[in-house]
């Protein structure tokens, strides 16, 4: 049985300003497969912090890379 915390990914990306947090939103929002996310942009890590069910670390990478910026599991 998952919990909440086993939906939970977090990863420290390279989106550090509004209009970059934007590009992500634009995609993220329409994504059936993420219940919610956010972005910690004061954090030097810029921590990403996503919600789903069924998304893994390596497909949340993958898209954030397709949008031209960096991810990786924050440990």
């Amino acid at each position: 049985m998952r919990t909440d915390l086993d939906q939970l990914l977090i990863l420290k990306t390279n989106i550090r300003s509004h209009e970059e947090k934007a590009i992500i939103a634009r995609v993220f929002d329409c994504n059936d497969m993420i219940d919610f996310w956010t972005i910690d942009q004061g954090d030097i890590d810029c921590v990403l912090r996503v919600q789903s069910p069924s998304l893994q670390y390596c497909d949340i990478i993958q898209l954030i890379s397709s949008l031209g910026f960096t991810a990786e599991e924050l440990e």
